[in-house]
């Protein structure tokens, strides 16, 4: 499944589970709802900022957000990580900021 598309899903998760609107959140954010909707749609991916502030907010694991965990508070070890998850997190970000550019 696309990453763009995992992520967005989980960003709807956490913002369901904490009983807030996309309109809350992007009032928090100071960005358009629409844009919130694009994010959870997986249209756009949320960049950077977005996820670290999803992270520090609701004290979710970046694991979490890139669906390499399901349990929303379960926290991979780096030993667990592979090789191939962190290629495809570097490809996912560097993919972003080239298409930002």
């Amino acid at each position: 499944m696309d990453l763009k598309i995992v992520i967005g899903q989980r960003l709807k998760i956490v913002r369901e589970k904490s009983k807030l609107s996309q309109y809350d959140i992007a009032k928090e954010l100071n960005i358009a709802q629409a844009t919130i909707a694009q994010y959870e749609r997986g249209r756009t991916c949320a960049p950077a900022e977005i996820l670290d502030w999803y992270h520090k907010r609701f004290n979710v694991s970046f694991d979490y957000l890139f669906g390499y965990v399901d349990d929303i508070k379960e926290i991979l070890t780096s030993e667990d990580k592979t090789e191939e998850m962190r290629k495809l997190i570097r490809q996912e970000m560097d993919q972003y900021f080239k298409d930002k550019k």
